[in-house]
């Protein structure tokens, strides 16, 4: 819910200053998308066996939908926008992220056993897609931005570390949410930085490229200072 509210003052943003389509790609990915490598590791470092288990529990379902609302976004205003309902739907369906987070969530339905040596390989194969991701975003970072780049990247970067955050909390509360580790993961998950794979998907279907990586990188700089207040001030 929370990230539907961003979404929705993300687009009068877009109405009130004319955003190009392709430049808010990348708004809109930068303000909601999270890092689920940084979210994983910090719930197990900040939450233990009981945070880690919780937090895959709803990664299952956040990737699905993240990527639904990312990937229908660039599908209707990337350079290769498309404007027939059926062919959004097909460009859903074919996206390796869907296929692959639709594939892994009917696995865990199924309670799939998985062989040893088969997951090695997706465990190294993961490590090394990290890797890979940051390196696709230091390729295409510029410090060179005009000023409209660089409202949008502030603002992107604001709606990411303080505004989603802030909605979060809200709704927690309106919703009288018990205090306690699911608690404390909602917020975690609102407070983690924008996800390296939005760079990837910007370049892929025509967002702006150079702005993502701005934003993936000035989102997880901040993210250094605004999760410990986050976390310490909801803990409290």
């Amino acid at each position: 819910m929370a990230s539907l509210i961003v979404i929705l003052i993300i687009f009068i943003f877009k109405i009130i200053f004319k955003i190009p389509n392709h430049s808010f790609t990348s708004v809109f990915q930068g303000s909601i998308r999270y890092n689920s490598y940084i979210f994983i590791a910090l719930a197990y470092a900040l939450f233990g066996d009981a945070g880690l288990a919780l937090a895959g529990f709803f990664m299952a379902y956040m990737i699905v939908l993240n990527n639904l609302l990312c990937i229908s976004c660039m599908n209707i205003f990337g350079s290769a926008a498309k404007t027939n309902p059926l062919q959004i739907l097909i460009g859903l369906i074919k996206n390796p992220l869907m296929i692959g987070a639709l594939t892994g969530l009917f696995l865990n339905k199924i309670n799939a056993a998985i062989p040893d040596f088969l997951m090695m390989y997706l465990t190294y194969l993961a490590a090394a897609s990290m890797v890979t991701s940051c390196l696709a975003v230091g390729a295409g970072l510029t410090l060179k931005m005009n000023i409209n780049s660089l409202s949008l990247l502030g603002f992107s970067t604001l709606a990411k570390l303080l505004l989603l955050p802030l909605i979060t909390y809200i709704l927690l509360k309106y919703l009288q949410a018990p205090s306690g580790t699911a608690f404390n993961l909602a917020m975690l998950y609102a407070a983690v930085p924008c996800a390296g794979n939005a760079y990837i998907l910007a370049r892929q279907m025509g967002g702006d490229a150079p702005l993502m990586a701005s934003i993936i990188t000035w989102t997880t700089l901040g993210a250094c200072i605004s999760i410990p207040i986050i976390i310490s001030m909801v803990q409290v």
